[in-house]
């Protein structure tokens, strides 16, 4: 007879199946070690089957309510967007630009930009420095930019 127990990590919220009652066990994600007996169960059955219901479950719970957050964020925008002028309005919706996704679209609207341009434009626009040189060799490497003679460019 076989106990499955849906668990979760209190570190990094990872929920997932453990097989039997192990007396530690090691989140799959963060690699924590747990005792068992200290873990959250969100349940315990004999069928594999409601355990995985279960799990997935949880997961679409915690998907669900980080989306209607992220949609809380996007009505607001929505809603002042008349009181915005257009420059002012693409900023607003950059906000959220993780910063390859930054740094592709200065490559994209400045053809042949060298690296000293990009820096000065992510600066005016974020008020931060940064470091690129790593960036830009793995989007290099993953053939997102071509680099000739210090001028990068979108492919």
């Amino acid at each position: 007879m076989r106990i499955y127990s849906v668990v979760g990590c209190n570190n990094c919220q990872t929920v997932w199946i453990i097989e039997m009652h192990p007396e530690n066990v090691k989140c799959p994600r963060c690699k924590k070690k747990h005792k068992f007996k200290k873990l959250r169960k969100f349940v315990e059955t004999l069928d594999i089957d409601i355990a995985r219901k279960k799990r997935s479950e949880l997961i679409s719970k915690k998907m669900k309510n980080s989306t209607s957050e992220w949609n809380i964020v996007e009505k607001n925008i929505e809603d002042n967007a008349s009181f915005i002028e257009s420059d002012q309005m693409q900023e607003k919706y950059r906000v959220g630009e993780n910063k390859k996704d930054r740094l592709i679209r200065i490559i994209q609207e400045s053809e042949g930009i060298t690296e000293s341009e990009i820096l000065r434009k992510i600066e005016n626009e974020t008020g931060e420095k940064w470091k690129i040189e790593k960036q830009l060799e793995k989007l290099l490497y993953l053939g997102e930019i071509t680099e000739n003679r210090g001028k990068y460019r979108k492919i």
